[in-house]
């Protein structure tokens, strides 16, 4: 089990989300929205709910008016989180999206607190970088889950695959990787085509086929454009860019996007390589936001 920890230095606060939402509306009224029950339906279900004591839901589902599936979207919609898309193949490490009440996903949300509390209310800050020193340090696995919880407050989230090198997102989040980041970079194709809607306000932007030229992609007249245009389009941006041993990728993204999550793992990353990598990131420009202990 992955276990994350958010930088010891801050103390931990309630997550918002997870205090009672006053005036949540019945479960019965999202059902009656996406048409899965009519106001007949609702009579009939509470009926059966006094008679047999169970909630809801179950009484619904044991008199078959509705299926499963659509539970699951009703209570997506009543508690704000992304349901997946029929036959979206996430893979189990999306915690986040696959099961929001797992020990992983309350943790993310806290990272998540910590980032709503002391960065996204910032002036500017809508683009956050994930870095690590070494590959295998969980830095996908960050993005990924950090973007669905974001997405879980109603945020129109995208998470977008900066390691061109070794990119990894649209394998976590099951779509293809024909199209993306390297085609905008190299204006081949389109912000509508390049990124995938992933149900609710979470999408992806994969890395896209290997380009020749990374850093050159990379570069400030080309990336500088993108990232301007996808904050148009989106609330939050979490970026999982190369690691910063794999060259001066890193380097580059953390000086446009500015501000960076710093993701370690106990046994694989050198306290002197990550003051170092803070260091060139902060002589950069980038402002360093945190730092989350990955544990396996």
């Amino acid at each position: 089990m992955t276990m994350l920890q958010v930088d010891p230095g801050r103390v931990p606060v309630p997550d918002p989300l997870d205090l009672p939402a006053p005036g949540q509306r019945p479960i019965g009224d999202h059902l009656v929205e996406q048409r899965s029950l009519n106001e007949h339906d609702l009579a009939t279900v509470r009926q059966w709910q006094a008679k047999s004591g169970t909630r809801f839901g179950e009484a619904a589902l044991q008199l078959g008016l509705i299926t499963p599936a659509q539970l699951d979207a009703a209570l997506a919609q009543q508690y704000g989180y992304p349901l997946l898309d029929e036959g979206t193949a996430f893979a189990a490490e999306l915690v986040a999206a696959r099961d929001p009440a797992h020990l992983i996903s309350e943790r993310m949300r806290t990272l998540r607190t910590h980032l709503v509390l002391h960065w996204l209310g910032a002036e500017g800050a809508r683009a956050l970088t994930v870095v690590s020193t070494q590959r295998g340090e969980g830095r996908s696995f960050v993005v990924a889950n950090l973007a669905a919880s974001f997405a879980q407050m109603n945020l129109r989230t995208l998470a977008v695959d900066l390691d061109l090198r070794h990119p990894r997102l649209h394998t976590l989040f099951g779509v293809s990787n024909q199209q993306g980041m390297s085609g905008l970079l190299a204006a081949r194709t389109t912000l509508a085509d390049a990124c995938i809607a992933l149900g609710g306000p979470l999408a992806v932007l994969p890395a896209g086929p290997p380009p020749p030229n990374p850093q050159e992609l990379l570069a400030p007249a080309t990336l500088g454009p993108v990232l301007q245009a996808l904050k148009r389009e989106f609330d939050v941006l979490v970026i999982d860019s190369p690691a910063w041993a794999s060259g001066a990728d890193a380097l580059l993204i953390g000086a446009q996007v500015d501000d960076a999550l710093v993701i370690t793992q106990p046994g694989r990353a050198l306290q002197s390589s990550v003051r170092e990598m803070v260091d060139a990131l902060r002589g950069g420009g980038a402002r360093v936001v945190g730092a989350v202990v990955n544990e396996r």
